[in-house]
């Protein structure tokens, strides 16, 4: 065999190796932090001062994971609304929401026997008396 037939040879492994790797990245899933990254990218700054009236006025949510479920105690219980996410880095499909409705002594638990076991980020956005707070932690179920 010559050299024209192994430079032909190469080119088409070649050939060959870059279109496998192109189908290959078109099959692979990519999952977005979240869709309207933009959006949320502008308002972040809102979320930062949430952030920081939780500390400030130490009303951080207590949470304890018991068997499938989570149990959150808020530091008030009149006019408290929001949102409870549990955000699954790896797999959007495992998000889930619910709504904050504690009962009257502040209390609310989650069923969480949907959730898979694995890394979740327990964010909950919740507002009280007029006032916007956000806590953000890493549970492990």
């Amino acid at each position: 065999m010559n050299w024209g037939y192994k430079i032909a040879i190469f080119y088409t492994a070649f050939a060959a190796f870059i279109i496998a790797l192109v189908v290959i990245s078109f099959n692979q899933k990519y999952d977005l932090v979240t869709e309207d990254y933009y959006d949320k990218e502008l308002k972040f700054q809102e979320q930062i001062d949430k952030q920081n009236l939780v500390n400030t006025n130490s009303k951080q949510v207590v949470w304890k994971h018991e068997g499938k479920s989570l149990n959150l105690v808020f530091p008030a219980t009149e006019k408290v609304s929001g949102e409870i996410k549990l955000f699954r880095p790896s797999d959007a499909a495992m998000d889930f929401k619910v709504a904050v409705m504690p009962d009257s002594s502040g209390n609310q638990q989650v069923d969480i026997t949907a959730a898979s076991s694995g890394k979740y980020l327990l964010q909950i956005d919740w507002k009280e008396n007029d006032k916007s707070y956000f806590q953000e932690c890493v549970i492990i179920l």
